[in-house]
């Protein structure tokens, strides 16, 4: 980006931002099949931000399963344990630690089954490939489901984890930011975009060639499922930064669909970068984070920045419509 030749009417602007992460009551049950794969149930929502998957991978990795090994029973309120809803960027951060809970707490009773069969100590055991070693000495393991199959009968009942959690909350310095929000969330992701615009003087209108996105999302538990949400993000904060506007008239909505209030399509998308900052958060799964909503907020405070840079004309409220570029255009003349 910084060798790169740009003419007239062409800038990079840069923007920084945080957004608050986690929190709030949820719960989760990871149950132990006798061939040794699991079942986690949640009551959080996939809505297409990929916690399925997420979830699947905590368990295993967990459980020293493979998440093909794991079934997650999402959204069905009246058989999955409570979920206060996915919002503030909480799905692998909140829910992800009680799925991570549960499942170690699964972990733990097999150990105790598995610790009697093999005349070891519980401590001495370890987890992988659906087996349970004794540490240190490879030779000596034995399968889950030679554990799960009999070690029901004898406990009682299967192996089932379960894990209900409230976490504490961790306010913010309130130099950094104040209100509700900054009091209210486990944790904070982190973000800065850098974009690059062309701006047609004679038109007004705004193209973004270029845009990057960095983010802190503590552990990166699915490096494609973090590239989608900030793919995804910057294409939201690219409709609202240039195109979304609802017009409203003594009350009445002038554009109340889509065909009226334009989003952004595929062929608004610029070319676009992705970076993630893995520093471990002490309150998640693993040390994971969000990263849904920095990936939306920095977008449109960029490219009103880039716009300023390549014509001088400064918008302070959304969208940065061409109407609004050229008359700021217009007032700089005058």
């Amino acid at each position: 980006w910084e060798t790169a030749q740009r003419g007239e009417n062409r800038a990079l602007g840069i923007s920084c931002g945080f957004c608050p992460c986690g929190g709030f009551a949820t719960s989760s049950v990871v149950k132990l099949n006798m061939d040794g794969t699991a079942v986690v149930s949640t009551g959080a929502m996939d809505m297409g931000q990929g916690l399925r998957t997420v979830m699947a991978q905590i368990t295993a990795e967990e459980l020293g399963l493979t998440p093909d090994d794991v079934t997650v029973i999402i959204g069905d309120t009246d058989s999955t344990p409570f979920d206060v809803g996915i919002f503030g960027d909480r799905g692998t951060h909140t829910t992800g630690l009680a799925v991570n809970l549960a499942a170690t707490d699964a972990k733990n009773q097999l150990l105790e089954l598995a610790a009697e069969q093999m005349e070891a100590n519980v401590a001495d055991l370890e987890v992988q490939d659906k087996k349970i070693f004794v540490t240190g000495v490879p030779d000596r393991f034995i399968h889950f489901r030679d554990v799960l199959g009999g070690g029901m009968y004898k406990k009682g009942g299967p192996v089932i984890g379960k894990a209900s959690i409230n976490p504490s909350t961790r306010p913010i310095d309130p130099k950094i930011a104040q209100g509700a929000a900054s009091r209210m969330f486990s944790t904070y992701t982190f973000a800065t975009n850098i974009v690059e615009v062309e701006v047609e003087p004679d038109t007004g209108e705004v193209k973004v060639i270029k845009a990057a996105g960095a983010q802190d999302c503590g552990t990166v538990i699915n490096p494609d499922g973090v590239a989608g949400q900030m793919v995804g993000g910057m294409a939201i904060g690219l409709g609202y930064g240039l195109y979304e506007e609802m017009l409203i008239k003594d009350g009445q909505v002038l554009n109340p669909s889509f065909l009226e209030c334009r989003l952004a399509t595929s062929m608004d998308m610029p070319e676009i970068e992705t970076v993630t900052v893995e520093n471990y958060d002490n309150n998640g799964p693993f040390g994971a984070k969000g990263a849904g909503n920095s990936s939306v907020i920095n977008l449109a405070a960029a490219m009103s920045n880039a716009v300023c840079n390549a014509v001088g004309v400064r918008i302070k409220e959304l969208p940065i419509s061409p109407a609004k570029v050229l008359q700021g255009l217009k007032n700089k003349e005058t």
